[in-house]
């Protein structure tokens, strides 16, 4: 869902009909993220504690592929391909240090991710189906706010 009880709308062509997690997932066209994403309406605003967590099935992709983010909120993001590990993830943002993620994609997947921040320590600390996977100190405190979150 969108803001309240709105839908969030798929735009540029993304599809909701493929296998997920629990009912139906998304499924990406390829095409560049400025023109398919999911528009929730809600502005990205992490401070203190936080979790991120989301299933993925993907391939490793050819070229960098993103999976979430909101360039509004300090280009915080999370993208394959580029400079993550070979069927992995990164989790990036301006004055952030990038947490590698590795071993969920292509047949490592389906996957469930998640990416939790301890304010009080700093620690950020990504987990794969449950088994931690890596920690990145960061120096908090750390921030993201900003626009529309866009997958």
């Amino acid at each position: 869902p969108g803001v309240g009880s709105n839908f969030a709308p798929l735009q540029g062509g993304l599809v909701q009909n493929v296998p997920g997690q629990f009912t139906n997932g998304l499924q990406g066209t390829g095409v560049a993220s400025t023109t398919v994403y999911v528009s929730t309406g809600w502005p990205t605003n992490l401070s203190g504690d936080w979790t991120i967590s989301f299933w993925i099935d993907a391939p490793e992709p050819s070229g960098t592929r993103y999976i979430w983010g909101d360039f509004d909120a300090a280009s915080f993001r999370c993208f394959a391909g580029g400079i993550a590990p070979t069927n992995g993830l990164v989790v990036r943002g301006t004055g952030w240090t990038d947490i590698q993620i590795p071993d969920c994609l292509g047949s490592f997947g389906p996957s469930v991710v998640h990416v939790t921040y301890d304010d009080a320590t700093g620690e950020t600390n990504a987990y794969v189906n449950g088994s931690l996977v890596n920690t990145v100190t960061q120096t908090p405190p750390v921030t993201f706010g900003g626009g529309i979150t866009m997958v």
